[in-house]
């Protein structure tokens, strides 16, 4: 996935999970868009197990196409069929298997896909850590797109999104008020203790997203794109429940914004520090 997202351009946010059913064979892979064309890709596996040949899994992706066939239109789409294999034999090293079958599925317009699964991908992880108005203002906008055939979208873009007293939203207070105070002001999330260990972890975005969504610029939206980096956070105060806390640690951001951090207590250094001089 790393590999064909660098390929193609494309970030976390440009993925979504095709649904499997049970009516006839169906591509449980992932799709994509790079505003162009849609990019699907699926991936199997085989582990210890010398008896499922790739052969094997080479027929499967190739039957599920075979069924598809009648069921869903062509487009510019492209599909990578992967097949993994792992063995047991420490000699043995882990081979990719990258196959090029003919492509088909449900989706027939690249630049409304990569629109829609991006904002659903936002809106998804804002929810985890947010209750902020412009949410609500998001997924409706989320469903109307959804609603709207693909030459009908443009009627949208750029139109942004508002509150209930008819206002653009400015950068919501809550997100503001409720984020770690990280000494990184381009960061929003939240900062939770690891419940096996002494170290806390944070989950965020880039605050430049909620700018961006909240525009609703259909091609700053499409091409958003953050330069992968790792930060050193010195010492910093924050206040998780209630209790205060003194860390220091690191962030990694991914290509889509999205921040992982990792963040170590101050006390806990110090007491290593006094055992190793003991």
């Amino acid at each position: 996935m790393s590999l064909i997202s660098h390929i193609h351009g494309l970030t976390h946010a440009d993925w979504i999970i095709k649904n499997v059913t049970h009516e006839y064979k169906d591509l449980d892979f992932y799709i994509a868009s790079n505003s162009n064309s849609i990019i699907e890709v699926e991936c199997k596996g085989t582990f210890k197990d010398p008896k499922i040949k790739p052969s094997r899994q080479k027929r499967s992706i190739e039957e599920k196409k075979k069924a598809q066939r009648d069921l869903e239109s062509n487009g510019e789409k492209i599909l990578y069929g992967v097949i993994v294999s792992y063995y047991n034999q420490e000699d043995e090293l882990a081979r990719f298997r990258l196959l090029d079958p003919e492509s088909d599925n449900q989706y027939t317009n690249p630049f409304k896909l990569r629109i829609q699964s991006r904002l659903f991908f936002y809106l998804s992880l804002l929810n985890l850590f947010s209750k902020s108005h412009f949410l609500i203002a998001l997924a409706n906008r989320l469903r109307i797109l959804k609603a709207l055939e693909a030459d009908q979208i443009k009627k949208l873009n750029s139109i942004p999104l508002i509150n209930s007293r008819g206002k653009v939203f400015d950068f919501p207070i809550s997100l503001d008020l409720h984020r770690t105070p990280l000494p990184n002001k381009d960061y929003i999330g939240v900062i939770f203790k690891n419940t096996r260990s002494d170290n806390y972890y944070f989950f965020g975005l880039h605050r430049n997203i909620i700018n961006i969504l909240i525009k609703q610029n259909f091609s700053e939206i499409a091409q958003f794109r953050f330069q992968p980096k790792t930060e050193k956070v010195p010492f910093f105060e924050a206040h998780i429940k209630n209790e205060k806390r003194f860390l220091t640690g690191q962030i990694m951001m991914s290509s889509s914004g999205i921040a992982l951090g990792i963040f170590t207590p101050i006390s806990s250094l110090l007491q290593t520090k006094k055992r190793r001089i003991i």
